[in-house]
């Protein structure tokens, strides 16, 4: 379980307050996971997380009802499905989200600016929203400032990473392939973290471009050359 969200909740709580605003919508994952612990397994569906002074929802699809169940440090799951056999129980996200709006009577949006489509802001108005506010910014500033739970997992990370990088200069040699090379390394920081991290979750992209064009090229991904 993510440690610190609900000192940053309390936080976001206090700025949405000071602003008069009623409730915030956060649709950005790794905003998400800040103020709520949960991070997807993956993103190809709508997932909202909504917070208000006294509760917060969280609206997932069914792949993801079990894992919020588990993981998110929130009051309220609002799950949606895609399967006939519970398809009476709620199929739109965006029809969860505009009821429940509506039935809490909120009329302040506190939104992130830069991660609000325009259907959804027609949908909140629809709903009875009057006034929005950014809380972007805000959020944005408190993620600059890391605790000291982030801060040792930047130190973790770093560590794995070295981990990787040393087993994959080991190997490199002429005829060696680039996706040989990922191979390496990736398996060296897996086996790493499984032997001292045991349940936890590691994601990994490697890369490692060669060549007098490529190894310039700052993104790009590991080919079979």
């Amino acid at each position: 379980m993510l440690k610190g969200v609900s000192s940053r909740v309390k936080r976001l709580r206090e700025y949405v307050f000071k602003r008069g605003l009623d409730f915030a919508l956060i649709l950005n994952p790794l905003n998400q996971y800040y103020y709520s612990g949960f991070y997807a397994l993956i993103y190809s569906r709508p997932i909202i997380l909504l917070i208000s002074p006294d509760e917060s929802h969280l609206i997932v699809p069914a792949l993801e009802e079990l894992h919020s169940k588990e993981d998110a440090q929130v009051d309220h799951i609002h799950v949606y499905y895609e399967h006939p056999e519970k398809a009476s129980e709620g199929i739109d996200p965006f029809g969860i989200l505009k009821r429940l709006v509506s039935k809490k009577g909120w009329r302040r949006a506190g939104i992130e600016k830069d991660a609000l489509p325009l259907y959804i802001y027609e949908l909140l108005r629809d709903a009875g929203v009057v006034e929005f506010g950014d809380i972007g910014s805000f959020i944005a500033k408190e993620r600059l400032i890391k605790d000291e739970e982030e801060l040792k997992l930047i130190r973790e990370a770093g560590k794995l990473v070295s981990v990787g990088v040393a087993e994959s200069l080991k190997v490199i040699r002429e005829g060696i392939t680039e996706v040989e090379i990922d191979g390496v390394g990736g398996l060296a920081l897996l086996k790493y973290a499984g032997d001292n991290y045991p349940g936890r979750r590691v994601e990994l992209f490697v890369m490692s471009p060669s060549g007098r064009e490529r190894s310039a090229l700052p993104h790009v991904f590991s080919i079979s050359r």
